[in-house]
Order: C-alpha cells, then structure tokens, then sequence
C-alpha cells in the first residue's frame, strides 16, 4: 500500500470515528432507598368479660337492698344486715321465707322472697319480692303486697312460676289459698292457678271390643 493511500485510510477512519462516537457505559444504578420499619400494631382492645351467671342464696337475700312500697305506693330502698333493715324508726323489714328457681329463663336460679313490713303499727304486711340474678347480684326487680293478716305456708318456684299457700283471715275466718305468679319484664304478674283436666273414664269393653253401653255419671261408671 503507498502512504498516500494509507494516509488516506486513516484520515476515513478518524473521520468515521468522529462521526459515530463510541457507546458509553451505562451509569451504576442508584441502590434502593431502605425500606420504612411497618408500624407497631395495635394492641387489641381487651373484650368486655361475659356476665357472670350465678345463683343467688339465701345468704345474699339477708344482705342486699329491698325497695319497699310506702303507704303511698312508692318504692324506697331499704338495705337489710343479717335478714332485717330499718328506714328511720317507722319502718321495719325482715325476711321470713324464700324459693329459688330460673325466673326469667336464663339458667340462673333467681329468688322469690317473702318478707314483713312494720310501719310503726301492729300491722305486719307480708310482701314478696322478686329477685332476679345479675352478674352474680340479687337485684329487687318488683313487690308485691299480700296482706297484713296473712300467714305463709310455703313458698316454691316451679318452671318459672312462683307458687305460694298461705291462709287469709282478711274476711273473717282464715282461709287457705294458693297464688301463683310469674315475672315478666321485671314485673310480678299475678296467673290463675290451671288445674289439668281430670282423665277420662274407662270404659269396659266387651269381648269382641265394642263398649259397654254403661252411662257416665260424675266421671263415674255407674
């Protein structure tokens, strides 16, 4: 090859060079930023403990606050200590008797009460109270009156009924009766004694199973 010829090749190739410039490496990647720490979570919000469900005793009833009826009818608190309690030097309270059963159908042994009232008088009111069982308390719910000439035979809480004998000698001559009652929305409502219908009568058959024509009479086979 004569100079001139490479000269000439050299001057091409600076030429192209200039032209169409190498390709640079690309620059580094820029490292990630650190990621941000979550958020510490929330502690849970401790859940409200279910009511205690508990049966009341006789114990508590000698210990707990009873809302008595004054001559007006309205209920005041009176707190008894040991099964009697006192508002000022009039009223007196004491308990006499109790039953114990499911009275608002919740599982839990709630309490029928029978307790006197003295206000200042010779007359003794018989009143019985209704406690229902709430977290473990005996709450007085309602009252009721039976007298002040009345004697308790007894006192009994059946399926949800409250069922008390007792004698009245309101009317003269003392007279035993049997009163039932039931609690509903916080009230004692008074219900009629339901006797069952009394079976009945068998009546003899004849061989071939056709009955007897045999008259009833009074629930007898005369």
């Amino acid at each position: 090859m004569t100079k001139p010829l490479a000269i000439a090749e050299n001057l091409l190739i600076t030429l192209l060079l200039s032209t169409f410039p190498c390709a640079h490496a690309a620059p580094p990647a820029k490292p990630a930023p650190p990621a941000k720490p979550a958020p510490p979570a929330k502690p849970a919000k401790p859940s409200k403990p279910a009511p205690e469900k508990k049966d009341l005793t006789f114990l508590q009833l000698k210990n707990t606050t009873y809302f008595v009826p004054n001559q007006a009818g309205i209920l005041q608190p009176i707190t008894m200590t040991a099964g009697s309690g006192n508002r000022g030097s009039q009223t007196m309270i004491g308990l006499e008797k109790a039953a114990f059963g499911d009275l608002n159908k919740d599982g839990v042994d709630d309490a029928a009460a029978i307790y006197w009232l003295n206000t200042g008088n010779d007359a003794y009111w018989r009143i019985l109270g209704a406690f229902i069982s709430r977290n473990g308390e005996a709450v007085n719910v309602d009252n009721k009156t039976l007298g002040d000439k009345v004697t308790i035979l007894s006192v009994a809480v059946h399926e949800g009924r409250i069922e008390i004998v007792l004698t009245d000698a309101s009317a003269g001559a003392p007279a035993k009766k049997t009163l039932t009652y039931v609690i509903k929305d916080n009230h004692i409502l008074q219900v009629e004694n339901v006797k069952p219908a009394p079976a009945p009568p068998i009546v003899p058959t004849k061989p071939g199973g056709a009955p007897t024509k045999k008259p009833v009479v009074n629930g007898n086979v005369s």
